[in-house]
């Protein structure tokens, strides 16, 4: 098989191995299409906690080819999307359902090899299969818009409430979508890039604004009336932005921070005493998709990703971000 490797950080290598074997309660997935994540680019620069050399991709989606022993829940032939979250089930966390925050958590990707190759190799409760009508392109986007759907629901957000995203990346533009369905009456998208933010309005923000050019805290102001944000997502990861989340806060109101830290030490502190354990506020947006394709709203948010999320990442305008890679 072929794979892109990261053998230590800041390097890359195209490799050519053996197609591995699947073990008892493992699948070998073909991988037809993998997601690039900016966690991916945090762990070629060194900077996000990784096993090497690793072979990473977290966001994939294929074809069953084979099944070790003692599986029966998938065979040969099955469509599948991979969660790379793969939890203990023991710990305490995991036994109060919040295996998001598992103790001694693993990931396809990051501590084991993942999707950036034609073969992987996953336990065989991580693949969840997906309709044969759905494109391997949305298929592959459950693991993003999975996380995205915990940090909405954590948020709080109510119906009339004005939300802001600084931010218009692939996340961020994913949570754009999540925030009008889930009723905010002004949406307001903070964007450097013009073509991220003609994608914000496009895809319904009351308004996109460039922080950089702008006036953005009365551009702010204007979008609210006046009054502060009832919820501030920050989708860029990076201390100036979670600073900035915190100022444009209102009181009693609600912060989530799905930003990915980089190499900001103050930004990855605070990330970190955000982790133990859930709190009311901020909300953080670290999830699976077993927590949430399998809950009773599955069906709609899973719409969500057929018919409208694959504009964000796979259709023209999306590919100046962030497109999947196929294996072939």
């Amino acid at each position: 098989m072929r794979a892109a490797v990261f053998p230590r950080p800041q390097e890359c290598e195209t490799v050519e191995r053996e197609v591995p074997v699947p073990a008892e309660h493992q699948a070998l997935v073909r991988v037809h299409v993998c997601g690039v994540c900016g966690t991916d680019a945090h762990i070629y620069r060194g900077e996000f906690p990784a096993r090497f050399p690793v072979i990473a991709g977290h966001e994939f989606a294929g074809v069953v080819e084979k099944v070790g022993t003692g599986v029966s829940s998938l065979r040969p032939g099955d469509r599948v999307a991979v969660d790379p979250n793969i939890h203990c089930g023991s710990c305490r966390p995991c036994r109060r359902g919040l295996t998001h925050l598992c103790r001694n958590l693993s990931a396809i990707g990051v501590t084991q090899d993942g999707g950036f190759a034609t073969h992987c190799v996953v336990p065989a409760r991580q693949c969840h299969r997906v309709p044969d009508d759905m494109p391997y392109e949305v298929a592959a986007m459950a693991e993003p818009v999975a996380c995205c759907v915990h940090g909405i629901d954590r948020a709080g957000i109510r119906s009339g409430d004005v939300v802001l995203l600084l931010g218009a990346g692939t996340i961020g533009l994913v949570l754009l979508q999540l925030v009008r369905l889930q009723g905010a009456a002004v949406t307001i998208v903070s964007e450097p890039n013009a073509g991220k933010r003609d994608l914000a309005e496009r895809l319904g923000a009351t308004t996109a604004v460039d922080p950089v050019s702008e006036d953005f805290e009365q551009a702010v102001k204007a979008a609210t009336g006046g009054t502060r944000p009832d919820v501030v997502i920050e989708c860029v990861g990076s201390a100036a932005t979670a600073q900035q989340a915190f100022d444009l806060v209102g009181a009693d109101h609600h912060l989530s921070l799905p930003g990915v830290p980089g190499g900001d030490r103050h930004h990855g502190e605070l990330h970190q005493s955000l982790r133990p354990e859930p709190r009311p506020r901020p909300a953080g947006l670290r999830s699976s998709p077993s927590q949430r394709l399998d809950q009773p709203s599955a069906a709609a948010r899973r719409r969500i990703a057929r018919d409208r999320v694959a504009r964000v990442g796979h259709g023209d305008e999306g590919r100046h971000r962030d497109s999947g890679t196929r294996m072939t």
